[in-house]
């Protein structure tokens, strides 16, 4: 453990119980599993009373908002593990040795029920500059968002809502069994709703409403949204966290899986955006020029991005060996690769025309946060560069399986959906990478920043790992039961 960099703002309560608590360094790795590391922090008392040198003397517990510096080493390829479990794969990630894992800037949160800190983490390379990573997650996010500002002169605001079923943390049971938004489901999951609110809102998330979902135990909480979008894809890893953790309190389980069962509604993280022009002169986002009567020309480009880079975008979204069972026809998951005003069963639903508000349902509870919203920022900047609006087809204003023209997901196994957003070769990247209209040329683009000369060798290095960890999950649930994939991935997301 090294001590001199980042800045995290607390405020710590002395708890002479419990004279040590854990500061968690969580991170989110590629397969979307949230991992952490625990630092200990330890109360003067505590100091006093071990040898010299045993203890870290950080802050005095009995003192409010103090400031913690921290850095933690650890190997790369730790980032690059698949979501079966810790084996290793033959990954160049091995060879770039170790990087360091720091907490983002911004406050720590105090876990509910807990004496225990957690904070959101990043990558950094190892050396006094403190660069981030090229490989980071929240770098990438934040690269792209800035290159959508500096670029196109657009500002993106997103909000997620969060699906999550309880189950009875020995039986696997359903903590409820009613349907949507039953009242007496709700009376039963009350009291740890309640609780997980007011946790939230501590950690300083607004929840907007919580409601039941279709499926045993499901449940949704709203949260508002923002444009501060990294700030929102931290907000999604605490709120996981939080969620779980209180769940976990009253003796239950609380997943992220997207399909536990095969015959009910499968459970999601939607994603609600809007954007606007920073270009004062050209006024609201929705233009003089509308490419639709309902749609503004901007937002039309963006959209027209998502749907035209869908197959590379989904394996950010919805990456798990268990979410193409939940991206269905007739399940409200935005099955096929269309938009429409209002309807559900649309991978883009535009809810609210005139506030540029849209709802992307291909995003699910065990993508890693950072690049399912990084690949969307990039996807949405692939069209602003080449005016996809102008081509996006007609609004789908029924149920997309029976026009006969809507372009179904490329669904069908997880082996599909990899395969369809990998491309054959590594080399198909690429080629994609060139092409402005790609959502890989805005990201090995939004890379330059952290990357200057070495963006082509650290874009191909990334995306090689990816490919790789992906099809050895592929190779992994070949042929696998849904009863035994379900087994294996219930608490892991």
């Amino acid at each position: 453990l090294l001590f001199p960099i980042l800045l995290l703002q607390m405020s710590l309560v002395k708890n002479e119980e419990h004279p040590v608590v854990f500061l968690r360094l969580v991170w989110v790795d590629v397969g979307g599993v949230r991992r952490c590391r625990a630092i200990p922090l330890f109360s003067h008392a505590s100091r006093r009373a071990a040898p010299e040198g045993r203890a870290i003397p950080i802050v005095d517990l009995s003192r409010a908002r103090k400031f913690l510096y921290h850095t933690s080493r650890m190997a790369l390829v730790c980032f690059f593990l698949p979501c079966y479990g810790d084996e290793g794969l033959v990954l160049g990630a091995w060879e770039r040795g170790d990087v360091v894992l720091s907490p983002a800037p911004g406050p720590a949160v105090k876990l509910p029920g807990s004496c225990d800190w957690l904070a959101v983490s990043t990558i950094h390379v190892d050396g006094p500059a403190r660069t981030p990573y090229p490989w980071c997650p929240r770098a990438l996010l934040h690269g792209a968002c800035e290159r959508l500002r500096r670029v196109f002169g657009v500002c993106l605001a997103v909000g997620f809502e969060t699906e999550f079923v309880l189950l009875d943390a020995v039986t696997k049971e359903g903590l409820e069994s009613s349907v949507y938004c039953q009242t007496s489901g709700f009376d039963v999951a009350a009291e740890v709703l309640r609780e997980m609110t007011s946790a939230l809102q501590a950690c300083g998330q607004t929840v907007l409403h919580v409601h039941g979902e279709s499926a045993p135990g499901q449940f949704e909480i709203v949260t508002s949204h923002s444009d501060d979008v990294v700030g929102q894809a931290d907000a999604f890893v605490v709120r996981q966290e939080v969620i779980q953790r209180v769940a976990r309190k009253h003796g239950l389980l609380a997943s992220f899986l997207p399909k536990i069962w095969a015959a009910q509604g499968g459970t999601a993280s939607h994603v609600h955006f809007s954007i606007k022009s920073l270009d004062k002169a050209r006024g609201k986002m929705d233009g003089n020029a509308p490419v639709h009567g309902e749609l503004g020309d901007m937002l039309a480009h963006f959209m027209g991005g998502i749907l035209n880079n869908v197959d590379s975008l989904l394996l950010h979204t919805i990456g798990s060996p268990n979410s193409w069972r939940r991206a269905q026809p007739g399940c409200w998951a935005g099955a096929y690769a269309c938009w429409g005003t209002q309807n559900k069963e649309a991978l883009l639903r535009v809810i609210d025309s005139g506030a540029n508000h849209v709802e992307f349902k291909g995003f699910d509870g065990t993508a890693n946060p950072y690049l399912g919203l990084g690949a969307l920022v990039c996807a949405g900047m692939a069209g602003l560069a080449t005016a996809a609006g102008s081509s996006l087809p007609p609004p789908i204003r029924q149920d997309p399986q029976h026009t006969g023209t809507s372009r179904r997901l490329p669904t069908a196994s997880y082996e599909q959906l990899v395969k369809a957003c990998l491309g054959n070769h590594i080399e198909e990247k690429m080629v994609r990478a060139d092409a402005e209209g790609n959502l890989e040329h805005q990201w090995r683009e939004s890379m330059r920043a952290h990357c200057g000369d070495d963006t082509e060798t650290e874009f191909m290095a990334f995306f090689e790992d990816f490919a790789r960890l992906k099809m050895a999950e592929v190779e992994r649930f070949k042929g696998m039961s849904f009863e035994d994939e379900v087994d294996l991935l219930l608490e892991r997301y």
